[in-house]
Formats: C-alpha cells, structure tokens, sequence
C-alpha cells in the first residue's frame, strides 16, 4: 500500500474510533482500558493487525504513537494490582462491554482465535462480572461485526424493549459501525414475506395474508382458530389482537395510502384494498358491551362499532 492509501485508511480508522464511547473517561482510565487490551495483543506471535487496532484507539484516546510501547511493556510485564486496579474501574460501568468487544476483534483480527486467547477473554468477562448472558450476547455482537450483518445487528438491538434496563447498546458501538462501514438496515426475512412481520417495538408478530372475509364481532375467533388448524406460517398460538395490540401498528403518518407501520406495509401486498377497513379487536367497551374497538389503517382512527358490524382481522402472535 502506498503513503497515500496508508493516509487515508489512518484517517478512517482516526475518524470513526473518535466516536469510541472511552474518550469520554479520564486519562487513567483511559490507561487501564489499553493496558488490558495490550494483554490480549500480546499473546500473539504475528502482531502486526492487532498493534495496528490498538495503536488506532490508542491514537483516538488523545495518546501520543510513544504510548503505545507503554502499554506493549506492561503487557509483557504484567502487575497484578494494576489488573486489579483495571477491573476495579470497569466492573459496575457499561464500558465494560466496549472492552470484551474490543478484545475480541484484537483477538480474532488475524483469523486465529486461539484457545488460550478465549481463556483470557473468558477470564476478563468473569472478572468484570459479565453474566453469562451478556457474554453470549457479546460474542453474538462480536461474530455479526465481523461478518458485517447489518440485518442481524438492527434486529438485536431493536429487541431491546424501551422500558428495560439493556446495558449492551448499540449507540455505544457506533464508532464499529462506521468503522466496518456497516449499515443497521431493515430487511425482511422470507417467513416475514409470507406469513408474520416481528415488530421489534413490541415483539409481536403481525399475520401477512388477511383472508378477504368480513366478521361479525362474535365470530372472530373463526379466524384465529383458521390459521392455527393449518399451522399457518408453523405455528398454531394466533390470536386475535386487543386494542391496545393493534394501534401499536398504527403510523402516525399517512404513507402509501395507509397509516401503517412502514416496515409492516412493506410486507404486505402494496395492491391490497383490505387495510382502508376497519379491523376488529378483541377489546369490548366498557361501558356499552355491545359494541367493540376496532381500528382503520386507512384513516388512522381508532374506535368502535356495534358487534354485528362487519368488518377485517389481522391476527398476531407472540415473537420468541
């Protein structure tokens, strides 16, 4: 490679490992971050790929190159109590999955993630108390940056429900994204093209193929117990949608004629006149048992109507 290339990859690498969520910590903890990461460089005999990732966040973290040959001499002459003192610092803090992740990739860079590179690693998660959870988790993290799968990635982090305490985040690996030149991007699976749409919101699965038959409220069950007898889509736990279920997929804004979540329209057929109807829900009034809720995807409104009314069902299910 020439200078000029050499320049441009150091200013790629400069640029998206400037986003590492540790710059944001003090010069020493800065420190303990790379000092255990030269532990992991340093069980390799062909050190060249991994120097050159460390050399890159040790750039990124506001060090001069001299640095580097720092934490090259610790790791070779390792103490004890400043891998104490290391842990110490990253134990209760999030950062810690940044540096189980970034261990990985300098551990695997050169394709040869050697058992007792696994031992170490596995020695770190345990150490900072990464459940055994997490640490599934992040080799699952780990395997989909190396293979740049941008679809498996924006699904995992999208099944992290809003109201939970996720401490894995993907705003935290954004400097990995850029730096694969990776792109969380949505796409549909074939079973989501033919059968149920997962919305990652809610983890709910939304049927595919409504059936152009119009019910009466009390019959709609009918539909639910249809798809369950074939087995519709392999599995047979559909049922109707309550009310509060439903406007989950509702949009707040009209597109492709429909108020309808985006990426579930994108499922449907862009043909299809069934979503201007109202769909029914499970939900009953409160106070008027004789009519129920129901929801049109045409105009966005949700109300209600009379049991005999006729009208559509989209069942659901829920996601693993």
């Amino acid at each position: 490679m020439g200078l000029l290339g050499l320049l441009k990859q150091a200013k790629v690498k400069v640029l998206t490992f400037g986003k590492h969520p540790c710059n944001e910590l003090d010069e020493q903890m800065k420190i303990h971050y790379l000092n255990g990461l030269a532990l992991i460089a340093n069980e390799d005999s062909e050190r060249e790929k991994a120097d050159s990732y460390l050399a890159s966040i040790t750039h990124s973290f506001g060090f001069s190159p001299d640095m580097l040959e720092v934490f090259n001499d610790f790791a070779q002459n390792p103490q004890e109590q400043a891998i104490l003192d290391m842990i110490g610092a990253f134990e209760t803090k999030d950062i810690k999955y940044n540096f189980i992740i970034d261990a990985m990739m300098i551990a695997g860079i050169d394709e040869n993630f050697s058992d007792n590179k696994k031992a170490v690693i596995e020695q770190y998660c345990e150490m900072l108390k990464v459940t055994k959870k997490e640490t599934e988790d992040l080799e699952y993290i780990y395997e989909m940056f190396c293979t740049q799968n941008g679809n498996a990635l924006f699904r995992y982090f999208g099944k992290q429900k809003k109201d939970d305490i996720f401490t894995i985040k993907s705003e935290n690996f954004q400097y990995l994204l850029d730096y694969y030149k990776i792109d969380m991007a949505y796409e549909l699976s074939e079973y989501e093209k033919q059968y149920g749409w997962q919305d990652l919101d809610t983890n709910l699965i939304w049927q595919i193929e409504v059936e152009d038959t119009l019910y009466e409220w009390k019959d709609i069950q009918k539909s639910a117990d249809k798809l369950n007898s074939e087995n519709y889509g392999g599995s047979n736990d559909w049922r109707v949608p309550t009310i509060d279920e439903l406007k989950t997929i509702l949009a707040e804004e009209k597109e492709d004629g429909f108020f309808i979540k985006k990426a579930l329209r994108a499922s449907l057929d862009k043909n299809s006149s069934l979503d201007e109807h109202i769909y029914w829900s499970s939900s009953t009034y409160e106070d008027d048992k004789d009519c129920a809720w129901g929801v049109s995807f045409g105009d966005g409104n949700v109300g209600g109507g009379n049991k005999d009314y006729n009208s559509y069902v989209r069942c659901v299910r829920v996601g693993q």
